[in-house]
């Protein structure tokens, strides 16, 4: 009967499908271990929706220069996908080494953007009611049992800046953290090593904390809120995302995403948080999260805002989500441009970022004719080099004093 449901009977074709959208062996688990804590939350969501096409030479695009980016990327260590967006255009899609960009990838350090994004919406919707307010309001039951009090004090808007002083997770005592029982109360009892707000220090457990506070503030897990709120409505599949022991999202890390679908999220943040017609983000918080905000790792990435990196020179210019291993969402406003580079998860340091970087800027920027010769863009590095292997923690930056637009 038309309509009509039958258990264990799934149609071939649909079949076939959900098994194509399962990542390949072994890409479950990072160095060869499995992780309890991913499971696929495919279920309830939007397929993505096919981008409109355009080729370089349509979209007026120098298409010598697109190409001639896309054989440099092709010719570096570990690259996987490139999806090129100019004017809402896809005008640029390449796949290296067997990668699929349409397949859902662990995208790391991106995740962190994404829920910068979900934090505008929450004060947006009034459920936070801004960036100063502290832990000892956000998380009261928490920070109760945390004897050093200074650490109360500590604001929304240093967790998202990097800046609340607390001893990083990140780096080598992610394992560690991760492996504790209690991620969050493990965050909390980190040493505290500088004033909040005066020095920069990356650390993936600050986000989580955001996270955390974020299903506190809106009654549910933040992926329901990110699903209601932005995922769905944007067209954005989250195949996996790993959770904690206490069954909190990771803030800022372990989401599995497509490349194309990440275009998206770039495209909404290029159009300042604007969707089909609908205000998905506060317009504010996208400018104001994209803004340079803390020195962050001015040798490797740039400045930092709330979440979201700030090459050096190009502050109100240009921004991206970066993730280990080299992920990247580049968002250019004077080139109308979203670049998504997917990578394999190999540590690949900093003269990789900055020759991915140079081409960002040179190549695919540098292929719309309004948008070439400015101060600020990165050269690529040459000669060309095999980049040394291993990731260096950053060192700590004093803050930049900038005066908050939002929040």
């Amino acid at each position: 009967m038309k309509g009509r449901r039958f258990p264990g009977r799934a149609p071939l074709a649909a079949l076939i499908l959900a098994m194509a959208a399962l990542p390949p062996a072994g890409a479950a688990a990072e160095r060869g271990r499995p992780d309890p804590g991913r499971r696929v939350l495919d279920r309830g969501e939007s397929a993505s929706r096919a981008w409109r096409r355009a080729t370089p030479q349509e979209a007026g695009l120098d298409p010598k220069k697109i190409a001639a980016g896309i054989q440099d990327l092709r010719k570096e260590r570990g690259a996987a996908c490139l999806v090129v967006v100019h004017d809402g255009l896809l005008i640029a899609e390449a796949s290296f080494h067997g990668a699929d960009c349409a397949r859902a990838r662990n995208v790391k350090s991106i995740s962190k953007s994404l829920l910068s994004a979900l934090v505008g919406i929450a004060i947006g919707d009034s459920l936070i009611s801004g960036l100063d307010q502290n832990l000892g309001e956000l998380l009261p039951k928490r920070m109760a049992k945390v004897a050093d009090k200074r650490k109360r004090e500590i604001t929304l808007r240093e967790l998202l800046t990097m800046t609340s002083g607390l001893a990083s997770t990140s780096f080598g005592a992610y394992g560690d953290w991760v492996a504790s029982s209690d991620w969050v109360r493990y965050v909390l009892h980190r040493r505290l090593l500088a004033k909040p707000g005066s020095e920069y220090a990356y650390s993936t457990g600050n986000a989580h904390l955001v996270s955390a506070i974020l299903t506190r503030a809106t009654g549910m897990s933040t992926l329901r809120y990110g699903r209601g709120k932005l995922f769905v409505p944007l067209g954005l599949r989250v195949l996996r995302w790993r959770r904690d022991p206490e069954g909190i999202y990771l803030g800022g890390n372990d989401m599995w995403v497509s490349a194309r679908d990440l275009a998206r999220f770039g495209q909404l943040y290029l159009q300042d948080g604007a969707w089909e017609g609908k205000q998905l983000v506060p317009r504010e918080w996208v400018r104001e999260s994209t803004s340079l905000h803390s020195r962050g790792w001015p040798e490797r990435f740039g400045g930092y805002g709330y979440l979201w990196w700030v090459p050096e020179g190009r502050d109100g210019e240009a921004f991206f989500a970066e993730g280990s291993g080299s992920q990247y969402v580049y968002v250019s406003r004077p080139a109308r441009m979203v670049i998504v580079l997917t990578c394999d998860l190999s540590a690949k340091g900093e003269a990789f970022d900055r020759q991915v970087q140079g081409i960002f800027q040179h190549d695919f920027e540098g292929a719309v004719p309004s948008a070439t010769s400015r101060p600020g863009l990165v050269e690529p590095l040459s000669p060309r080099g095999s980049p040394p292997r291993g990731v260096a923690a950053p060192p700590a930056h004093r803050t930049v004093a900038r005066k908050p637009l939002y929040g």
